[in-house]
């Protein structure tokens, strides 16, 4: 949950400075969003974007609020144990449910390889797609969830451990 009131924070230029919120940004892993209020009208506040290592290291006195804010999820692959044309199931994965909600889903090998959709619900163990595949995935198809994936169209793929 952001922050609401102003926080003195030091900056990748080593300046203290006056923000109004920091909170992981879950569109980009890895990074802390922090808001500042403008000197201009409009809009009245913009972002800045700081890898989370490099927050901590130059705000250490502020490693609560990123130990508390909400995770992104990290990237992560796996092979399907089932599939219908909206959903893919992996008995191996133990999500935490919602967490892959908007990330893309790239079948990277296997039945219905090169395809690419939108998560728009997981539970535990499976993906919810935003629409049908075209060729339902099956046993022999690998999937990469990950933001990185833009018109994905790399053939002949493997996870690592699943060559077959």
């Amino acid at each position: 949950m952001p922050i609401k009131h102003q926080l003195t924070v030091t900056d990748i230029n080593g300046s203290l400075r006056e923000c109004l919120n920091i909170t992981h940004d879950m569109t980009y892993p890895g990074y802390v969003r922090v808001e500042f209020a403008s000197n201009r009208t409009a809009p009245a506040t913009y972002f800045e974007w700081y890898p989370v290592d490099d927050f901590i290291q130059n705000n250490p006195n502020l490693i609560h609020i990123v130990k508390k804010s909400k995770q992104p999820a990290h990237d992560d692959l796996g092979v399907v144990s089932h599939a219908t044309v909206t959903t893919i199931i992996d008995k191996t994965k133990k999500w935490k449910p919602g967490i892959y909600k908007g990330f893309p889903v790239w079948i990277s090998r296997g039945t219905g390889e090169g395809q690419v959709r939108n998560v728009i619900e997981n539970t535990h163990n499976s993906l919810t797609v935003d629409k049908k595949f075209d060729l339902k995935p099956d046993k022999t198809s690998q999937y990469v969830l990950s933001h990185n994936i833009h018109n994905a169209t790399v053939m002949n793929n493997t996870v690592p451990g699943n060559e077959n």
